[in-house]
């Protein structure tokens, strides 16, 4: 059975605790959180939740929650342009200079969100402590964004079996995870082959298929919400081979 898309969701409300941040709210009020309520799409949800892991993280190894003096503030809002804009920020720690080079953790908070769900987040490192700045548009936000499921005539895309040797080939990528792009851009780093995109929406693949050369494509079903049926048609079109990829049934 598939799973429901409301089967794993972050509640934001006015709440005194956070499963992400409990570790660290030794003694209570060590972590504030304060907030209007709202409920997050799967995706947006665990995107956020990897950043919020990644801020604690750092908290803890040279931020806020390396010192009995740190506190952190987690607050959020909805503008009334649209979306959510959550702020995290740190005082009482050690103070903080700006890193001599970005690591993992800022290219996975300012590159997954933006991937993920279309959003931004930018970290900013004040003397005082770290301050976060993320923004989820309105797709992130289960009752904006669910509709009605959408049907598919699967029969009308078929994949193409010939694929070229194994040689350095230009690969169109249409992914809207994060992670799974870091571990295909190494695959392809290794094997000497030259990225195209990566597409994380829709309308960015079907432009990235109509008007790009390359020769093959790995397709993700389900770009956020939106199925990648279309992308595979024109593919098939032009004659360029192409898989799909999924975490779905």
């Amino acid at each position: 059975m598939a799973a429901s898309p409301l089967a794993t969701l972050i509640w934001f409300r006015p709440l005194t605790r956070s499963p992400e941040l409990d570790p660290y709210n030794q003694p209570p009020g060590v972590v504030e959180l304060r907030g209007a309520g709202a409920v997050l799409t799967p995706k947006s949800a665990l995107s956020l939740s990897l950043a919020l892991h990644e801020l604690g993280t750092n908290a803890a190894k040279f931020g806020a929650f390396s010192s009995s003096k740190g506190r952190v503030s987690v607050s959020w809002s909805l503008p009334d342009t649209g979306g959510i804009a959550l702020t995290w920020r740190e005082s009482g720690g050690p103070l903080v200079s700006p890193p001599s080079r970005r690591g993992f953790g800022s290219s996975l908070i300012e590159r997954a969100l933006a991937m993920e769900t279309g959003g931004r987040a930018t970290i900013g490192y004040a003397s005082a402590g770290v301050i976060c700045e993320i923004f989820l548009p309105n797709t992130s936000l289960v009752w904006l964004s669910i509709g009605a499921p959408q049907r598919v005539d699967r029969t009308a895309v078929e994949a193409i079996s010939t694929v070229p040797p194994p040689e350095k080939l230009k690969l169109l990528i249409v992914e809207d995870s994060y992670l799974v792009i870091l571990n295909l851009e190494a695959m392809c780093e290794d094997l000497d082959w030259t990225i195209v995109g990566p597409a994380t929406r829709l309308a960015e693949a079907m432009s990235l298929a109509r008007t790009e050369t390359f020769d093959a494509a790995l397709l993700d079903v389900n770009l956020d919400g939106e199925m990648s049926w279309d992308v595979a048609a024109i593919l098939k079109s032009r004659g360029i081979p192409f898989a799909f990829s999924t975490g779905y049934d």
